[in-house]
């Protein structure tokens, strides 16, 4: 009976840790997709010279938002 109840218990942390691992990589994910956006931010901004592009920065911006929420 005490086997049974490790079995179980082994079996419920390795899918915990499975469960773990996935959050992980999804926000690993996720920040590499936000770097990704703030680096196209900086290029839209050396691009147009100091000036913004704001319809492009509020885009990307919004972009990023969405991603976050997702």
């Amino acid at each position: 009976k005490k086997c049974e109840t490790l079995v179980a218990a082994q079996e419920s942390h390795k899918s915990r840790r499975e469960e773990i691992g996935k959050l992980i990589v999804q926000k690993m994910d996720l920040l590499e997709r936000i770097i990704t956006s703030m680096s196209n931010v900086v290029l839209v901004l050396q691009n147009e010279k100091g000036e913004i592009a704001r319809d492009e920065l509020e885009s990307i911006t919004l972009d990023i938002l969405e991603k976050v929420e997702q």
